[in-house]
């Protein structure tokens, strides 16, 4: 999932003009996480950021009947992780677009889900999901005049 993740943005932004050149070979190089830094998610535990989920290392766990994971689907333009990766990015990123992307920052819809034996929990699926939800709870929640 991860791997396909990081395949879905790298696709997405080469379509707007971001990156440039083959998906696969820029997926196969990591440089998905220059735009996904946190991954996919993570367990969930007695500390909030529990190891695993890394790419090449299986998770087996007979004998555990509960697993909390964190799906957090994210994407960040993060100058500092462009600079940081320049030497990887020149090939593929068009740098003459640092300029649009500048100050965009990123977004990440998290949810915390319960893995049971029996079925599975979403701990916050009452949280807006959609751009126009998002909107909607921002200006409900603000105490800015900025937004609205």
């Amino acid at each position: 999932m991860h791997e396909l993740a990081e395949k879905v943005i790298l696709t997405d932004l080469k379509a707007v003009g971001v990156v440039q050149g083959d998906v696969d070979e820029m997926v196969k190089a990591r440089l998905g996480a220059i735009f996904m830094p946190h991954g996919l998610g993570h367990f969930m535990g007695m500390d909030v950021h529990d190891c695993g989920g890394y790419l090449g290392m299986p998770f087996h766990a007979p004998h555990c009947l509960v697993l909390r994971v964190c799906e957090r689907p994210e994407h960040w333009l993060r100058e500092w992780l462009l600079q940081l990766n320049r030497d990887a990015t020149l090939s593929i990123l068009y740098w003459t677009m640092r300029s649009l992307i500048q100050g965009i920052g990123g977004v990440r819809i998290e949810d915390d889900v319960v893995i049971w034996a029996k079925g599975n929990e979403n701990m916050n699926a009452d949280l807006p999901r959609t751009v126009d939800q998002i909107e909607a709870f921002m200006k409900a929640h603000s105490t800015s005049s900025s937004l609205g």
